[in-house]
């Protein structure tokens, strides 16, 4: 019998050897490699997927959010105007109004002086404090309100 592979000397045979090694080491290495890196681009695409997804819909939420707020603060504002009482029971009513109509807000008030003074709940006589103003934009809002009814639950205050 003679050999698979015809050498005319060891050089040769030496050779084909470390080319041999050469090509699994490459294909061993190189394999697992290309593998993650696939994978890490389709982790990558999909992550940028879900977050955009997320995104999205917090900008519609924001934009459904901002529509109510504009459109219940004028109702709260022009029936605010017709008395000098911003709690008075009709007022109070008002606000209980606004929080069964509009599914994203938990309680609706008026505040002074960073003191809910009476809200949809009812009055506050000493005010339930709400801390002080985070920013200002379209509204002046505060990120980081605890009511005392509630203090687990953290509230944005609009």
């Amino acid at each position: 019998m003679g050999t698979i592979i015809p050498f005319k000397g060891n050089l040769e045979k030496i050779c084909f050897y470390v080319v041999l090694a050469t090509a699994i080491s490459i294909a061993a290495v190189g394999t697992p490699i290309l593998v993650f890196s696939l994978t890490r681009n389709q982790l990558i695409a999909s992550w940028k997927s879900v977050s955009n997804s997320y995104v999205r819909g917090i900008l519609v939420r924001s934009d459904r959010i901002s529509a109510e707020l504009r459109k219940e603060t004028r109702v709260l504002g022009v029936l605010g105007t017709n008395t000098t009482d911003r709690c008075s029971d009709a007022n109070i009513r008002l606000m209980r109004d606004v929080v069964i109509r509009q599914v994203d807000f938990a309680v609706v008030g008026y505040q002074r002086d960073n003191r809910l003074l009476c809200s949809s709940l009812g009055r506050h006589p000493d005010g339930i404090p709400i801390g002080p103003v985070t920013f200002t934009a379209q509204y002046t809002v505060r990120t980081d309100v605890h009511l005392d009814f509630s203090p687990d639950v953290l509230f944005i205050a609009v």
